[in-house]
Formats: structure tokens, C-alpha cells, sequence
């Protein structure tokens, strides 16, 4: 009978995680489009190839005017999608948010660049990595995957 009980409770359990994790990611990814979307709009209203905000952190905009990276790691060149520019990218934009954890979503998600103008942020509490995000460098889109 315990067996039974602890068979069933795990696979609810389970279940609970993914779901969870799920969770995370959509609310993560919208935090994101609407950072990502706030800096392409104060860059185009500024113009320019940068906009700093706050006076600390500068975001550096490709030709589309969206942002690639920023100050928050030394990246070269500054404007092309790249591992660590869509880290660096992670790091300005929620560098921003004021937390009793200073860390907040900045190791959870492990970025990366599967081509030229994506940034894909992947959900690091499992080992398999099966969610994640991509960012879309030209057009700033934010779309969900699963794998």
C-alpha cells in the first residue's frame, strides 16, 4: 500500500516540478521582452548605437537598433550576438532589478548564441536544459521552446 501511495505522489510530484519550471520560463521571457523592448524604444527615442541607463549600465544596440550587450562583461565586438554577449546582455538587464537577493534569475539560466542573431537563455535546474527561451536580435522577439 505504501508503495502504491509513494508510486502515485512522485508522478504527481514530478509533474508539479515541470510545471514549476515551465512557469519560471514564461514569466521569465516576458520580463525580458519587456526590458529588451523598454531599451530598444529609449535608444530609438535617444538615438545612437548605445543608451545607458541609469548612468551605470550602457546597452549597445545593433543596427536594428536592439540591444546585443552590454557593459556588464567585456565583450568584442560589442554589437554581434555571441555566448558571451548574451550573457552580458542577462547580466545589464537584470542588474536592474533591486532584490534581497542579489543574484536574482542571473544563474538560472545559462545563455547562449545557437546563431547569429539568436540569444538562447536555458533554464539550468535540470540537466537536460529542456526549457528555454530565444531572444531574436533583429526583429526582438521573445518565443518559448521546449525540447
Amino acid at each position: 500500500m505504501i508503495a502504491v501511495l509513494i508510486a502515485v505522489s512522485l508522478r504527481f510530484y514530478i509533474g508539479q516540478i515541470e510545471q514549476s519550471q515551465k512557469k519560471t520560463v514564461l514569466f521569465q521571457a516576458a520580463t525580458f521582452q519587456r526590458a529588451v523592448d523598454n531599451i530598444y524604444a529609449l535608444g530609438a527615442m535617444k538615438g545612437g548605437r548605445t543608451y545607458t541607463l541609469d548612468g551605470s549600465t550602457r546597452f549597445y544596440l545593433n543596427r536594428h537598433g536592439r540591444p546585443v550587450s552590454s557593459n556588464a562583461l567585456v565583450v568584442s565586438p560589442r554589437r554581434v550576438v555571441s555566448d558571451k554577449s548574451c550573457h552580458s546582455l542577462w547580466l545589464g538587464l537584470f542588474s536592474q532589478i533591486s532584490s534581497n537577493d542579489n543574484n536574482f534569475g542571473q544563474e538560472e539560466f545559462i545563455a547562449s548564441a545557437p546563431s547569429k542573431n539568436i540569444c538562447r537563455y536555458i533554464l539550468s535546474r535540470n540537466t537536460e536544459g529542456l526549457y528555454f527561451f530565444d531572444y531574436d536580435s533583429i526583429t526582438g522577439q521573445v518565443s518559448i521552446g521546449e525540447r
